[in-house]
């Protein structure tokens, strides 16, 4: 049992500062300290490398302590197979919960969830062989291999961009629950070997691909825009950016907030190798699904497009190529029968917008708003 207290200026603990520490027995730490730097540091420099034998516990009492940090300067740290790293009965509101060049032998589940309204959970250069299920106020993600499935859950009120450079084996999960954006790809792509769902039910944005090239999603798609004040999601937003889909896609918007909109490439490009659902059940003042959205932007799809319009509230829009193009390697059925005082779906709205389609189009047009366009 490792417990850090006491206030003033510097209180610090030191697990492995620059040598080695095995611990062969259960690890419980404690952080009540409020001191101005109040760190516990695990595994800390380059050439401290620790072996976690048994269970370990994490515990911050006061929420002026700077945090528990595992590697945070470059040091490494692994867990043996069947044991856990967890939140402890005293629970973990502090600063910082910092895991870098963290690795986890064996498939056992992994559970953290630190309640501090302001904690930062940094999960750099890890590998993590077990399911995990993550969520913190505060989550940023790089160059981190997620074995098992994965779920990943942003709370709080600070934009989180993660880099990238991380790799999902399994089904993952990530939700933005917060009132920030939470950013995935800000300069290197990520891979999804599996299933991907995207859940923003907070009151800010979702960034996925935000500006890097080659990530890519094996397995299903499914994005839910679910927020309640002014909620978008971003498929590849920069010119520099790209995202693959192997598996079938649905896309829905289904926010109550202000504004609402889901951006199917902003300006970079996207590409659907099966069939792409688009449903926009927005009841918020202002709700969209944009496919194509900027100049620099494309998209293309092998399967076949259902695209339903079905929103209420002020604006309700769907555009398959708004000022980039569009190809669709199937038929298309278009269905506009939202409630919305002005309800549209547009086919190539710009000049640029150039949309390609192979299959039969279908379109319906029995909305009761004032305006209906199709």
């Amino acid at each position: 049992t490792v417990s850090n207290s006491g206030g003033n200026t510097t209180k610090r603990v030191y697990l492995g500062e620059q040598g080695d520490v095995t611990f062969n027995g259960t690890l419980s730490i404690t952080n009540s300290s409020n001191a101005t730097n109040s760190e516990v540091f695990c595994n800390n420099n380059a050439n401290s490398v620790n072996a976690y034998n048994h269970d370990i516990a994490l515990e911050i009492t006061h929420a002026s302590s700077d945090g528990i940090l595992f590697g945070n300067s470059n040091g490494s740290g692994t867990l043996a197979a069947a044991r856990t790293i967890s939140i402890g009965g005293g629970g973990f509101i502090g600063s910082f919960l910092t895991l870098r060049n963290f690795t986890q032998v064996g498939v056992t589940a992994q559970t953290l969830h630190p309640a501090g309204p302001t904690t930062y959970m940094t999960l750099y250069d890890c590998n993590w062989g077990g399911n995990v299920d993550f969520s913190a106020a505060q989550m940023l993600t790089r160059g981190t291999t997620y074995s098992g499935t994965a779920s990943l859950e942003k709370t709080g009120a600070t934009d989180n961009n993660s880099i990238g450079g991380n790799t999902f084996v399994g089904d993952a999960i990530l939700t933005n629950s917060g009132s920030a954006q939470f950013m995935m790809g800000n300069g290197s792509p990520d891979t999804f070997a599996g299933d991907l769902d995207i859940n923003n039910s907070g009151t800010d944005h979702f960034f996925l691909a935000r500006e890097s090239i080659g990530n890519t999603v094996a397995g299903n798609f499914t994005v839910t825009n679910s927020g309640t004040g002014t909620s978008n999601v971003y498929l590849a937003e920069r010119s520099a950016s790209d995202l693959e889909i192997t598996g079938v896609a649905t896309i829905i918007n289904s926010a109550t907030g202000i504004s609402s909109i889901i951006y199917v490439g902003d300006e970079g490009d996207i590409t659907f190798g099966n069939d792409l659902t688009l449903t926009n059940s927005s009841s918020a003042a202002t709700g969209q699904i944009i496919l194509a959205d900027g100049a620099n932007s494309s998209a293309a799809i092998t399967g076949n497009v259902i695209a339903t319009n079905s929103g209420a509230g002020g604006v309700k829009r769907i555009y398959l190529g708004n000022a980039g193009p569009a190809t669709i390697g199937g038929d298309v059925s278009l269905s506009n029968s939202n409630t919305a005082t002005t309800g549209e779906v547009y086919i190539g709205n710009g000049v640029a917008s150039i949309v390609s389609i192979t299959g039969n189009t279908i379109l319906t047009n029995d909305g009761a708003g004032t305006t209906r366009r199709a």
